[in-house]
């Protein structure tokens, strides 16, 4: 399960123009080829997000507004949250794809097979890290390290090493 939380403004009635930012918060999980996501105060189901590919989801990350999710079949999809709706899904590869992270804004990383990829959100195009694993990738995370910065850390399977990586602009 998965956390996402946001501020937004709100009314204290229609006729007052002052606002306030207000917490909301989710959770947010995955079940075979679809999202879920729940209001974290009351617990009631907000919305369901349904991919028409019927591939199993196995990561996702946000980013601002939206929901990034890599599935097997070699699918990437960006969905609108607040309407559950895709925006956007690219198929670069057709095999299965592990380990999501959202680096910044912009990027976003994720496995394929051994290799770990970059790929920019607005240009779509892929990079591959020079480095591989050993074993396939399964999982991805952002670090940030207060006295070095910030760096990747991705792994194989699980009786593969960990790989810190150092990503440079």
């Amino acid at each position: 399960d998965y956390i996402f939380q946001r501020k937004i403004k709100t009314h204290n009635n229609e006729k007052d123009n002052n606002s306030e930012l207000k917490n909301q918060i989710y959770i947010v999980a995955i079940s075979d080829d679809k999202i879920i996501s729940y209001d974290y105060c009351s617990n009631i189901l907000y919305k369901t997000y349904t991919s028409k590919t019927k591939q199993h989801i196995n990561s996702l990350c946000f980013n601002n507004n939206t929901i990034i999710s890599l599935s097997y079949g070699g699918y990437i999809i960006i969905w609108d949250f607040d309407n559950a709706k895709i925006l956007e899904q690219i198929r670069p590869y057709t095999s299965d794809l592990f380990g999501l992270c959202l680096w910044d804004s912009e990027n976003i990383f994720f496995g394929h097979k051994k290799n770990v990829k970059i790929m920019n959100l607005d240009s779509k195009k892929i990079t591959n890290l020079q480095l591989a694993h050993d074993k396939t990738i399964i999982s991805i995370q952002k670090i940030n390290i207060p006295k070095f910065g910030e760096y990747l850390i991705s792994q194989g399977d699980a009786n593969s090493n960990i790989i810190l990586w150092i990503i440079q602009n």
